[in-house]
């Protein structure tokens, strides 16, 4: 059931050890309770945040519309202005006006200008910005277009150098043969006084932002904050180009944020989550830390349990176990030392451990018998084919490592069919036998490796040999077969010869085994078709020169 299991699951094998098992059933009884509690504690944690969410959505809509009434109160007084001025104007007594009017504006008007059909400050509270040229900038511009009270982005007065707004009226809109535009500075610090009348609970916090994100006003005040672009970077592009929205998140932030009519101003309302819930935080940090403490003792109480009453003497078994299996014949259980619900196993391990190690004895017999019978060639006693390959392909390796030559010699023994059908394949085993045994000697004597490839074809390979040696051992090799003398009477020579290939490991294109025994059996068939009972290698040298060679 378990295995089952674990195979559906594809869970690892320790989750269901004995000690995991009694530590999920520990567990299981023991946590419920706290975890429950912990549930309970995060179901407030989300219901307070959601609760705050609609708070601060609420205060963002009430203050933009305050902000919005406030605004036309700045609208009224520029409309009153605009008229006064366009009627002195017709008396030439505009800028008379400006000038007699400046001690006597609002406290939250820094400064007065009039703005001529050319775009200049004709004149102004301040001297210093007579001549400036309004032309560039946006909301002037605006205001010529829309004939309407238009509020610039943030910007630093010059008088106070301090967060301003900038609000242009067109006295086209009283008297529409004007071009004149008023601009007045409204100190951002007056804007926000809407937020005075809001009592925000610790951790809040609301903005005044322009059109471009920067900060116009706070509350709690946040100097370090005014003048720059608001801290939600994540989330700031959201709420410039949308006109409310609320539970948006920034680096554990929640905002809401509504925007103010006719401007580009919104009023953005943060919430810091860490603040506002660090009471129900710290309440659950603790039942987290209960239920950690209370699972860390049931897993110690129970892993040390586990340890004493059952790992322990289940190692004591197992390890008596490993050491009969590797050869300690000498040890045993003794089932009395052991609680009675391991005293069988005890018994038991005894009890296999011998059945083992006779078996093992066996065992150990019949490989060495098989390592043999698999490696060798039956009839011939060389080693057949797939042990040939084995030893081969680590020759092969041996001389590449050393970049040392190799000789693969490929034997066929000429008209052995006509041999087995005249005489018989008794005769033909024996007379196989007699060539191994042969092979078998230069094999031992040469350090070369030989072996029966299939039928009456023999393999001997010569390592570290140049190409001439090859040649007179591959000669040596066909001379020794020719010398059994066993008659052949279907031979040219009445004896039974042999025809052989010899193939380099280093000639010309030969990059791997399979190309080695391949360029072999090639040359054998040239020998053959040469005539029989001779050497041929890639040179298409065959033992006959070589031996006409000696003679001369």
């Amino acid at each position: 059931m378990v295995s089952t299991l674990q195979s559906m699951l594809r869970l690892p094998r320790w989750i269901f050890t004995i000690r995991m098992r009694l530590i999920l059933v520990t567990l299981t009884l023991a946590l419920p309770a706290l975890a429950y509690r912990i549930h309970n504690l995060e179901v407030s944690r989300t219901n307070e945040i959601f609760a705050q969410t609609e708070a601060l959505a609420q205060i963002a809509e009430r203050a933009a519309a305050s902000q919005h009434d406030l605004l036309s109160s700045v609208e009224s007084f520029l409309r009153t202005a605009a008229y006064i001025y366009a009627q002195s104007s017709k008396r030439g007594a505009g800028c008379s006006l400006v000038q007699s009017g400046a001690t006597i504006l609002p406290n939250w008007i820094t400064n007065f200008s009039i703005v001529g059909s050319d775009g200049l400050v004709q004149c102004s509270t301040l001297p210093s910005l007579i001549g400036v040229d309004a032309n560039k900038r946006d909301f002037y511009r605006q205001a010529l277009a829309t004939g309407k009270m238009t509020v610039s982005e943030f910007v630093l007065s010059r008088g106070r150098n301090e967060p301003s707004l900038l609000v242009a009226f067109p006295i086209q809109s009283i008297d529409a043969e004007s071009k004149n535009v008023i601009i007045v500075s409204v100190g951002a610090q007056w804007f926000g006084r809407i937020l005075d009348q809001y009592k925000v609970k610790r951790g809040v916090a609301a903005y005044l932002i322009d059109g471009k994100g920067i900060v116009l006003t706070s509350k709690p005040a946040q100097p370090d904050v005014v003048g720059k672009v608001l801290p939600a970077s994540q989330i700031l592009a959201t709420i410039l180009r949308s006109d409310r929205g609320s539970d948006l998140e920034d680096n554990n932030f929640l905002y809401s944020f509504a925007h103010i009519e006719d401007t580009n101003l919104r009023l953005v309302v943060s919430v810091n989550e860490q603040i506002m819930l660090s009471k129900i935080n710290s309440d659950i940090a603790f039942a987290r830390h209960e239920f950690v403490g209370g699972g860390v003792l049931v897993l110690l109480a129970t892993w040390l349990m586990s340890e004493l009453l059952i790992l322990r003497p289940i190692r004591r078994i197992a390890a008596v176990a490993r050491k009969r299996a590797d050869g300690r014949r000498d040890l045993s259980l003794d089932p009395t030392a052991f609680p009675p619900e391991f005293s069988l196993l005890a018994s038991a391990v005894n009890g296999m451990a011998e059945k083992y190690e006779g078996r093992e004895d066996k065992l150990q017999s019949a490989n060495s018998e098989l390592n043999v019978l698999s490696s060798r060639d039956p009839l011939t006693g060389l080693m057949n084919r797939r042990a040939l390959d084995v030893a081969v392909d680590l020759a092969w390796k041996e001389a590449s490592r050393k970049k040392a030559p190799m000789a693969f010699v490929m034997i066929d023994i000429d008209r052995f069919k006509h041999f087995n059908d005249t005489y018989g394949h008794m005769e033909g085993d024996a007379c196989l036998r007699r060539i191994g045994a042969a092979l078998s000697k230069i094999a031992d004597f040469h350090s070369a490796l030989a072996a029966r490839y299939g039928g009456e074809e023999f393999v001997i390979v010569f390592p570290f040999v140049s190409a001439m040696d090859a040649l007179e051992l591959a000669e040596f090799v066909r001379l020794a077969i020719q010398g059994l003398n066993i008659t052949h009477s279907g031979n040219e020579s009445g004896f039974v010869t042999a025809s052989l290939g010899l193939k380099m490991s280093n000639a010309t294109g030969v990059s791997t085994i399979a190309k080695l025994v391949r360029g072999a059996d090639e040359n054998l068939y040239v020998a053959k078709k040469l005539g029989r009972n001779q050497v041929v290698n890639d040179a298409r040298w065959t033992s006959r020169f070589l031996v006409q060679d000696r003679v001369a």
